[in-house]
């Protein structure tokens, strides 16, 4: 590499690559631990390993190329089954793993990644050392690299020709001999305490680009880029300068021991030469910039002579903002699509139909199209597989088990299911409380399962998939389950609730008790839970995204957590309706039926209104009541509609004047200057130019006391 390389331009991609070689690390020793015979999980580690090896060496950070080196020690000694994968190993690769990430953080805080991680080197060459038998690398068994011998000179010497070439390279040396070129025939030694071979290589052809063209390689790129060599490679590089230039170029690239250089004769050494004629047909990428495509990338892997064109994903990477401008712009064009075909139906039923009028009808149908194409594909840029976020989990399982001294299998479904990006930044933390609690208060020792009959192994299943118009994600164990005696007790004991109130609660809302604040049943403070903090978190940041939770748990079986998230918070299906001439809008993820209610059927119980709707008793609300709009001149209704809405297992009533009908709405925040009001989400803006307001059902609800539903006695 050159001295006045400048990394602070590369620095973006290193990161990301670094952040995915990362991951796949973290997955990868996980699964080892339990696959501990799976060869090609241990080569897709090392290979990992590998790639953050080479990039972090070309960047300059000396420190994490040692320590993936002395990481690919130890896994290049599993792989050739001089070691066994144990546990005590898994927890070192981790350990290395944890340094790693610290190392990069500090890289990419503007640090230089100087942390000591000496002492931890050392521990992976000790156990690197731990079996004394010597593994040779596996030699390619079409190449084999020539061996360099000590001159006088000091410079090496290699195997005399002829050399192994094929016709395309045949004719690419005739050709170039023809018209004036030079061919060389490269000899380089790297140093014997080299730790980035690979890299080194692909720094030496990087930098023969610019005085030439990179024929063939000696043993192949391919061999190369895996290290399946000693410390010597051969090139045949196609150049108009001399070989000083060369030497000299090779020879400011540090690392670089010896370097010979000798020409090629392609009449002696290789093949018959050809005619000029023929020459010309042979193409060959000169030092202009109109190259050809017949000279060999070093770094390219060559086709077989019927190639099968793969199919490519071409990716791009786009900065977070601009995806949220063009979701910013698509919901002004959702709102323009609505008002324009509005506006198209009144001209219609004013003037009737007509060439114009049904021209404006015709495009309005096209850009209403067009429009919702858009809205659809940007929505699914926006989107992302929730595997980013449980790829996380595993580990953190693991630890959390080892140290709760819990047998645990952990068990994820659903990685591919996808979520708004803005969804998906907030769900992780939630996730992480309930895994915790699945491990600490949930599975139990495995003594208490032997004496409970259950197998020594607690299993933890984390799912995902989508149900219609949301996400659904499940945390679920087969522990100790909730007792709802227990849960009355406890709140009882902590002053959540009095004895009276805990008494009425069905063992389904004993169980919710553990959404209250300071609530926990552990008797121990732990390292992991027990301080009565974060099942509240929990239900408060879900509801922050418009999501709700939901418990299942049968005493003595295990637990069930149910999640509900919306796709996106950008754009969402809403029921609007019409209270008071005023538009409202309920998201639909929180709306479960519609039903008509007939005034003399309303009931009170506990001072609350209620209904009976198929057997079951339905609270209902006055919306007008709630948003304080209602008008005490005004004639009720003796039918009106009422919209159900669930809350967690809760179901509730909210009466409204009319109904208008389903709609795609862009959700629009209220703005700092009128800040969060209750029961209130948001707005949009209607076809017609009105705003609604969207409503927070959770928010609503809550507000509600005895006399919030607004019905006489």
């Amino acid at each position: 590499m050159t001295s006045d390389f400048d990394v602070s331009q590369y620095m973006g991609l290193f990161l990301d690559e670094a952040e995915e070689q990362l991951q796949i690390l973290d997955e990868s020793i996980i699964v080892l631990e339990h696959d501990k015979e799976n060869m090609d999980l241990l080569n897709k580690i090392f290979r990992a390993a590998h790639t953050l090896k080479g990039s972090s060496a070309s960047m300059g950070f000396d420190n994490i190329a040692r320590l993936t080196h002395a990481m690919e020690s130890v896994l290049d000694r599993l792989r050739h089954r001089d070691l066994a994968v144990t546990t005590e190993i898994a927890n070192l690769l981790l350990e290395s793993l944890d340094n790693l990430r610290l190392l990069i953080n500090n890289v990419a805080g503007g640090g230089e990644g100087d942390l000591d991680v000496s002492q931890l080197i050392g521990k992976l060459k000790q156990v690197a050392q731990g079996k004394a038998i010597e593994v040779s690398e596996p030699t390619s068994p079409k190449t084999e690299p020539v061996q360099p011998e000590k001159t006088q000179q000091g410079t090496a010497q290699v195997t005399a020709p002829p050399f192994v070439l094929d016709d395309v390279e045949t004719n690419v040396i005739q050709s170039a001999l023809i018209k004036g070129f030079n061919v060389w025939h490269i000899v380089v030694k790297l140093v014997s305490d080299c730790l980035m071979k690979a890299a080194r290589a692909y720094i030496v052809f990087n930098n023969l680009r610019d005085v030439g063209e990179v024929v063939k390689t000696i043993p192949s790129t391919q061999e190369i880029e895996e290290e399946k060599f000693d410390d010597t490679f051969e090139i045949f590089l196609v150049s108009k300068e001399d070989a000083y230039v060369i030497n000299d170029i090779i020879k400011s690239i540090s690392e670089i021991d010896q370097v010979t250089i000798n020409p090629v004769n392609i009449d002696k050494d290789v093949a018959p030469q050809v005619s000029e004629q023929d020459a010309q047909q042979v193409e060959i990428k000169s030092l202009q910039p109109d190259a050809t495509q017949k000279v060999a990338d070093p770094f390219k892997k060559k086709t077989s002579e019927k190639p099968a064109t793969p199919v490519k994903t071409q990716t791009v990477r786009v900065d977070v903002q601009r995806l949220e401008n063009l979701m910013n712009l698509v919901g002004e064009l959702v709102i323009d699509r609505t008002r324009l075909l509005d506006v198209g139906g009144g001209l219609k039923n004013q003037l009737g139909s007509g060439d114009l009028i049904d021209t404006l009808e015709e495009v309005s149908v096209h850009i209403g199209r067009i429009t919702t194409d858009l809205q659809e594909e940007i929505m699914k840029a926006r989107m992302f597989p929730i595997e980013q976020v449980f790829n996380r989990f595993p580990r953190m399982v693991r630890d959390l088990a080892q140290k709760a001294n819990r047998e645990v299998e952990f068990i994820v479904e659903g990685k591919e299911t996808e979520l708004d990006r803005t969804v998906i930044e907030e769900i992780g933390d939630p996730l992480i409380h309930l895994l915790r609690n699945a491990i600490d208060h949930g599975i139990e020792s495995p003594e208490e399962r032997v004496a409970l009959g259950k197998p020594t192994q607690g299993k933890v299943h984390l799912k995902a998939f989508q149900q219609e118009n949301q996400i659904v994600i499940t945390v679920e164990d087969d522990g100790r389950g909730m007792s709802p005696e227990k849960m009355r007790s406890t709140a009882v004991e902590k002053g959540i609730i009095s004895a009276e109130a805990a008494a009425r609660l069905s063992d389904r809302e004993a169980i919710n008790l553990i959404f209250s604040a300071g609530f926990s049943t552990a008797t121990v403070i732990s390292d992991i839970s027990g301080r009565g903090v974060g099942m509240d978190i929990v239900r408060a940041h879900i509801e922050k995204i418009n999501g709700i939770i939901d418990i299942d748990s049968v005493y003595g079986k295990g637990t069930r957590f149910t999640i509900k998230l919306p796709l996106t918070l950008a754009i969402n299906r809403s029921l609007l309706v019409y209270l008071r001439e005023k538009v409202f809008a309920f998201p639909l993820s929180s709306v479960v039926e519609i039903i008509n209610v007939e005034r003399k059927n309303i009931q009170r119980v506990q001072r609350r209104e209620v209904v009976m709707v198929r057997g079951e008793v339905l609270p209902i609300l006055k919306l007008s009541t709630l948003l304080d709009i209602s008008d005490d001149n005004e004639q009720e209704p003796e039918r009106f509609p009422v919209v159900v809405c669930g809350i967690s297992e809760k179901r509730v009533g909210f009466v409204v004047d009319s109904l208008i009908g389903e709609q795609e709405i862009v959700i629009k925040s209220l703005g700092d200057y009128i800040g969060q009001v209750p029961g209130l989400a948001g707005a949009t803006i209607m076809g017609d130019g009105r705003v609604a307001l969207i409503l927070d059902v959770r928010g609503l609800v809550g507000q509600t006391g005895a006399e919030a539903s607004g019905f006489a006695s």
